[in-house]
């Protein structure tokens, strides 16, 4: 997935399968806009429940709207 792509799907809802073939659904956000929270640049998060999954763009094998 090129970042481009993904990034079109910034604070919306969505459902993101990772290289390992799980799955977490939320609100997709760059740690960018959380440096204080998460410190690490270039890196995406799920907010809801799975806060804690934090991803690279080239980790995310697809990604769609709920």
């Amino acid at each position: 997935m090129n970042k481009i792509e993904l990034e079109s799907y910034l604070d919306e809802y969505v459902e993101v399968t990772l290289f390992d073939n799980f799955s977490y659904c939320g609100i997709l956000s760059r740690t960018d806009d959380y440096l204080e929270e998460y410190h690490k640049k270039g890196y995406y998060f799920l907010s809801g429940f799975d806060d804690n999954q934090i991803f690279k763009c080239s980790h995310v094998k697809k990604i769609k709207n709920l």
